[in-house]
């Protein structure tokens, strides 16, 4: 298939299925899950391209590279950039600091059923 074939072909089916998008979300259509890569570029300018009724996002994760927020700004200032509510550093101290209390709770919990351990001071 020819490269002018595929653009034709995705036009077309990002045209059929707008109404089922409409349904969904009437005022914004196609969620279009943007990062600034190249598979995002080409999915925008297709829809670009089709005229179908589309809002991209992009979630950040606040690891993201300087220079690749920069691009997004610079180039697509439509795409709504979603800021997480909490930074990566913060949600993985958060989730160690549950690892652990789960961990110690079951360590408790083992002691107590062995009654070899269950005596030791």
């Amino acid at each position: 298939m020819k490269m002018q074939s595929k653009i034709d072909y995705s036009i077309a089916l990002l045209r059929k299925c707008e109404q089922m998008a409409l349904d969904y979300d009437p005022e914004d259509g196609f969620y279009l899950a943007f990062s600034g890569g190249k598979d995002s570029q080409v999915l925008y300018h297709l829809a670009k391209m089709a005229g179908v009724k589309f809002k991209a996002h992009m979630n950040l994760t606040s690891i993201d590279p300087p220079e690749v927020i920069r691009f997004v700004k610079r180039n697509y200032p439509d795409v709504e950039l979603i800021k997480p509510k909490m930074s990566i550093y913060d949600m993985a101290l958060k989730k160690n600091t549950y690892y652990l209390q789960e961990q110690s709770v079951g360590v408790a919990l083992n002691i107590k059923r062995c009654p070899v351990l269950a005596r030791l001071p």
